[in-house]
């Protein structure tokens, strides 16, 4: 699993596996909320991908994320969920 990570979510007893990126991406989001706009540039200034690219795959992210309840929108932010 070198590059994986795997996320647990207790209250719904489910694991997702996801990519060295997404991983960056929900520690991130542990450090506190941020905007997809924060977290493009985290990913391209942490990884080999240009901006839209890095839009287009955070975009579709954290729309699976969400669609898990492993986040949620707060305002213009994007948080963990369990805080």
């Amino acid at each position: 699993m070198a590059g994986e990570g795997v996320l647990v979510h207790l209250e719904r007893g489910q694991v997702m596996v996801v990519t060295e990126v997404g991983l960056h991406v929900v520690r991130a989001l542990e450090r506190g909320p941020a905007t997809v706009a924060d977290l493009v540039q985290e990913v391209v200034k942490s990884f080999e991908v240009g901006v839209e690219q890095a839009r287009r795959d955070l975009v579709s992210f954290l729309d699976q994320l969400r669609a898990e309840r492993a986040i949620e929108d707060a305002a213009a932010a994007v948080a963990p969920t369990g805080r």
